[in-house]
């Protein structure tokens, strides 16, 4: 068995985070009465690369037919739905992964070329490139010697 020293940052650090899911989940239900039910949403990694902005949603089980993309006004929306499967004959004693429809937004900065998002579904993992502005890239300044 492996031990590892006691982190009280890191077990604060991930209640933390479960707290603000649970928050985010009351928020977006209460949402999503007026338009839609919303009864999960996958969680997402974004980060940013030299090119491009990337967002990566947890999502096994679905197929690529799933899942709607928008880019609107600076936001990108990714909406979907898990169907429950049709028992006939099993009776359930647990079932925790969520079913249902799903919506997550991400607000991006204006530096971005909407017109080349990509998207890709490999794994279980939804991949949305987001590219960079060709003037949003850093650039590397020569230094001239005299």
């Amino acid at each position: 068995m492996l031990m590892r020293p006691w982190d009280p940052v890191s077990d604060l650090m991930t209640m933390r985070n479960q707290i603000n899911r649970m928050f985010e989940n009351f928020l977006r239900r209460g949402e999503a009465r007026e338009t839609e039910e919303v009864e999960w949403y996958p969680l997402a990694d974004v980060y940013e690369t030299e090119n491009d902005f990337r967002i990566v949603l947890e999502v096994p089980g679905l197929s690529k037919d799933d899942f709607k993309i928008s880019f609107n006004d600076g936001v990108l929306t990714v909406r979907g739905e898990r169907k429950r499967p049709q028992a006939k004959e099993e009776s359930y004693f647990l079932t925790e992964r969520p079913y249902g429809r799903f919506q997550r937004t991400f607000t991006l900065p204006g530096n971005v070329q909407a017109d080349k998002i990509s998207a890709s579904y490999k794994d279980g993992l939804l991949t949305i490139t987001i590219p960079k502005k060709e003037e949003a890239k850093p650039k590397e300044i020569p230094i001239s010697v005299g």
